[in-house]
């Protein structure tokens, strides 16, 4: 393609100003541009325009799925509609990026990957986790069996709740509009780097919420079970009163790795310690624009994962409410 893919952000909250823009600028104007924005309010459609630069202001997101010079879509609307606007953007054309989570039910993410696969568009969840290059390095000591055969693995990931980056989105508390607390909001990135790292899909789960409020937990404890019958755990929290993001741990029969956004560490008998070197970290909106340009991109942005995520979700939510494990 000889111009720029034409994107139209639709939700233009602070997610969108924090890290989608500046994603999408780090891409490269002369890969993507950004033409319209729409939004709840006017105003904070405005405010993206302003960072951006330029584009359009847009009523309504069937406004900009009406539009022929639009070539790809950005969701940073709460969950409760990015099934409809994603299968109806797929419908019309248009390639997808969807912000976390991807919807509020396994079975709605389905759909959006059914609607993308049917009409040949590509489709990407914002899970930043894959990209980062100590998860990556991660993924590539376990394969390769540095610390022997894996014989469990925890994910853990909390901060102070979402009223502290976004005071004014009080649909995080909203069940209806949420989907669900922490373990929505931030338990798609935590078994994401579980999954990437293990390189390796959940079969069940058993799961205790803990703060909960008008149907919505602050907490979540989650016991599951890889495909191969490894066993694992995974935390979340939006009671954590610092900046805690995605951990993976993974014990092996030789040794111990410990994965930050800081970097991979092995621990192996005796106290030695081996540093893994991260790889590079990725930019998944380039990476999102590339896909969208027919060019090849390894791994693909897919909504596949997105849907797995959604699908460990949704099984932690029928369990935690049967009170036994469920199959995700």
């Amino acid at each position: 393609m000889d111009r720029p893919i034409r994107l139209a952000i639709i939700g233009c909250g602070n997610i969108v100003l924090r890290e989608h823009l500046p994603g999408f600028r780090a891409a490269g104007r002369a890969a993507v541009d950004v033409v319209a924005f729409t939004s709840r309010t006017r105003t904070s459609a405005e405010r993206a325009r302003a960072l951006w630069g330029g584009g359009l202001l847009l009523d309504s997101w069937q406004e900009v799925l009406a539009r022929e010079d639009v070539d790809a879509v950005d969701i940073a609307t709460p969950p409760d509609v990015h099934r409809d606007i994603a299968v109806a953007a797929a419908r019309a054309g248009k390639h997808v990026l969807v912000e976390k989570p991807m919807a509020l039910t396994a079975d709605e993410a389905k759909q959006m990957v059914e609607a993308a696969r049917t009409h040949n568009v590509a489709l990407e969840t914002a899970e930043w986790p894959r990209y980062h290059g100590a998860v990556r390095a991660a993924r590539a000591a376990l394969r390769t069996g540095r610390i022997g055969e894996l014989t469990g693995i925890e994910g853990y990931l909390a901060h102070g709740g979402p009223q502290a980056w976004a005071p004014t989105a009080a649909w995080f508390f909203d069940r209806a509009r949420s989907g669900g607390g922490a373990l929505m909001d931030l338990g798609v990135h935590a078994i994401d780097g579980v999954r990437m790292v293990a390189a390796a899909d959940v079969a069940d789960v058993s799961a205790v919420l803990s703060g909960v409020v008008d149907q919505v937990e602050r907490e979540a404890d989650v016991l599951f079970r890889l495909t191969s019958g490894v066993p694992g755990h995974l935390r979340v929290s939006w009671r954590a009163p610092y900046e805690n993001l995605v951990n993976v741990a993974a014990w092996g029969t030789t040794g111990q790795l410990t994965v930050t956004t800081a970097g991979a560490l092995i621990r192996r008998p005796g106290g030695v310690r081996e540093e893994v070197p991260s790889e590079p970290s990725r930019n998944l909106y380039a990476d999102f624009v590339a896909a969208c340009r027919g060019e090849a991109v390894a791994p693909r942005p897919a909504g596949e994962d997105g849907l797995a995520a959604m699908a460990f979700v949704s099984a932690c939510y029928r369990a935690a409410a049967a009170g036994s494990w469920a199959s995700v």
